[in-house]
């Protein structure tokens, strides 16, 4: 996932500014928010209004993809399903490409608090309750979208997770792995593909996914929880999402409690049965094998090394677990 360009900070501040006048009525580069997957800076514009430009990381998603993304997106918001607004370019496009040839995107401005952080007054099990339901209503409301001619999304299916070329990488190759580890990871990965077949031959619920939905890509507004950042979105199961609103803090002291609060708010807004919710700790798994396919090619990104270790332990502990409940059942 090297890309040169996102090295040099005052390189990308000087695309954004040459980007911007390309959406109509935006006039100011504020501040730069993150360099990760994107760059992301705050923008202003006439009348007075706040939004985020992202300047898209070269090889991750193409343009296809990218706009894919914002026509969902675009939906979602004409359903009245809050999430960061698309906006078009002078030629009513949802993509901009630079002079250098990077993909940029324009969204409206959330304002609010990450659940659980300091700034927030409710109760961490009333906020996963509030999660649960908004990704209900996400499901819901994708499930009226149809696609147009040409859309295209990653596939969070089987092979996305599991095949030889998963949308993370091959996690059982990783260069942090021993010889046993690798075995182990080949070892969970034939074991969680016949599960995840097994499931989809059961009726899983499949369709377009958020995929990415932590708490740090999750505000709170005034009118609830917002959704944002849907770079890794496509088709997929619909629990991946349920797995991931849970998974950093599924092994945290004092928060055994929080998966139920989700599947609760949950399922005040879309049917769940119970045999779905079994597979939570299936789906926490794919996301923690995902996660170590999807460090190692990204070295360039501070910590990255910390964030390895800490991945390739949780993996083990995972899969161990995982098989040792699967050989007791």
């Amino acid at each position: 996932m090297a890309d040169p360009g996102f090295r040099d900070v005052s390189g990308l501040w000087a695309e954004a500014r040459g980007a911007l006048p390309g959406f109509p009525r935006w006039t100011r580069v504020e501040r730069l928010l993150s360099v990760r997957e994107n760059a992301i800076f705050e923008v202003r514009g006439d009348p007075p209004r706040r939004g985020v430009l992202r300047l898209h990381r070269e090889g991750y998603q193409d343009e296809r993809s990218i706009n894919s993304e914002m026509l969902w997106l675009r939906y979602l918001s004409d359903q009245g399903f809050p999430v960061p607004a698309p906006f078009c370019t002078e030629d009513e496009n949802l993509v901009l490409v630079t002079a250098t040839g990077r993909h940029a995107t324009l969204l409206g401005w959330v304002s609010g608090y990450h659940p659980g952080s300091a700034g927030d007054p409710a109760p961490i099990g009333h906020r996963y309750r509030e999660i649960g339901a908004a990704l209900a209503r996400l499901h819901n409301a994708t499930d009226g979208f149809r696609p147009p001619s040409g859309f295209s999304r990653p596939s969070w299916d089987i092979d996305g997770f599991l095949g030889e070329e998963p949308l993370w990488g091959r996690f059982w190759e990783n260069s942090g792995l021993t010889m046993a580890d690798t075995r182990l990871m080949e070892e969970v990965r034939d074991v969680a593909r016949t599960d995840l077949q097994r499931f989809l031959q059961d009726g899983a619920d499949f369709g377009l996914i958020h995929a990415d939905p932590l708490p740090e890509n999750i505000f709170i507004s005034e009118a609830g929880p917002v959704i944002i950042d849907y770079d890794d979105s496509g088709y997929g199961f619909r629990m991946y999402d349920l797995a991931v609103a849970t998974y950093r803090r599924s092994d945290e002291p004092g928060d055994e409690g929080l998966s139920e609060c989700l599947v609760a708010g949950y399922r005040e807004q879309r049917v769940l049965p119970d045999e779905h919710w079994e597979t939570l700790p299936l789906f926490h798994l794919l996301r923690t094998l995902a996660c170590l396919g999807w460090i190692e090619p990204r070295q360039d990104f501070p910590g990255s090394r910390e964030r390895l270790r800490r991945y390739l332990e949780i993996a083990r502990v995972a899969s161990r677990r995982y098989l040792e409940t699967r050989r007791s059942s």
